[in-house]
């Protein structure tokens, strides 16, 4: 229905003219407010009370002191976790030497284990070590297995020219076992 005569009915926009919408939400990567809210931008109320408590704030610490001071439980409980607030990490003194090869780390497990058993490091210190460690032990056997594996491949590849096509997959490793001693004792 149109109030004023001289109006034109509005004609609906094709859907190539429509924002790019789906069900009420703007598609991803488009923004309704393209400017939008600056990154690192503050909220005007909370830069009002800080201004507020900025110019009192050495008052409310003196009378927070003062009422710790006479015994106030809360009082002291803010006062205790402004100036000891709890510790997240700390560092442990735990000489473990280097962790370079795998007797080593073994090694700097058992001494681990040791620690948490005298109290010197907490259970969860000691986890968290363990894990380092254990994770240095697996890059080590990846160092490891890279040149064995390359090897194998290029003994594989030259096997495979030698038989061209010909050799069955035993014959294969009957070939294999016998350049490399090493694979005949884990068959």
């Amino acid at each position: 229905m149109l109030t004023n005569p001289n109006q034109t009915p509005s004609v609906p926009e094709t859907p190539a003219e429509k924002p790019s919408r789906r069900s009420g939400r703007f598609s991803k990567g488009t923004s309704g407010n393209p400017k939008g809210r600056p990154l690192g931008s503050r909220n005007k109320t909370t830069l009002f009370m800080e201004s507020l408590l900025q110019e009192e704030a050495e008052a409310i610490t003196r009378k927070l002191i003062e009422k710790a001071k006479a015994g106030d439980p809360l009082a002291l409980k803010l006062c205790l976790e402004r100036l000891l607030p709890a510790q997240k990490d700390r560092p442990i003194d735990l000489p473990l030497g280097r962790a370079d090869t795998v007797p080593a780390i073994r090694s700097a497990i058992s001494a681990v284990v040791q620690a948490i058993g005298d109290g010197s490091i907490t259970p969860t210190a000691g986890e968290t070590v363990a894990q380092v460690l254990h994770l240095q032990s697996e890059v080590l056997a990846s160092a490891e297995l890279a040149p064995r594996l390359e090897q194998l491949e290029e003994q594989l590849a030259a096997l495979q020219n030698q038989t061209t096509g010909s050799g069955s997959p035993a014959e294969v490793t009957q070939i294999l076992s016998a350049d490399n001693p090493a694979t005949e004792a884990q068959a």
